[in-house]
């Protein structure tokens, strides 16, 4: 299984990334809707999709990669222009799987890609 980074705030999600490439060059950040407390499902429907599909390809993912899953907030957070995630990481959508190689993004899934078990182990593995 990969290590899991959980992260709630841009400030968590940069001093993570920072945290992780001390250690490897090649890291994924997953970028989803915010969970209810009470159903443990996001807001977002396609995330609600991808979550299954995720939580087992993070589960069967090689030990040696590290993952940071990052909460953007809730809907109407999310929805705005200027939310943290849209102008900073470059987040477009949610689900959103981003691959960083050396600090650059190398490769990403968004949306319903990220509910493809195929095209998701395929890219934990690239």
């Amino acid at each position: 299984m990969a290590k899991i980074h959980n992260v709630s705030d841009y400030p968590e999600y940069s001093a993570a990334i920072e945290e992780v490439q001390v250690r490897s060059p090649k890291i994924f950040a997953y970028f989803y809707g915010n969970e209810d407390p009470a159903t443990k499902k996001s807001w977002c429907p396609d995330c609600v999709l991808a979550d299954p599909v995720i939580k087992e390809a993070f589960k069967n993912a090689p030990q040696d990669l590290e993952i940071v899953r990052v909460a953007v907030g809730e809907r109407a957070a999310w929805k705005t222009p200027d939310n943290v995630y849209r102008l900073k990481a470059k987040v477009k959508c949610i689900p959103t799987l981003i691959k960083l190689e050396n600090g650059e993004e190398a490769g990403r899934l968004e949306e319903l890609d990220c509910a493809a078990p195929e095209k998701v182990n395929s890219f934990l593995r690239s």
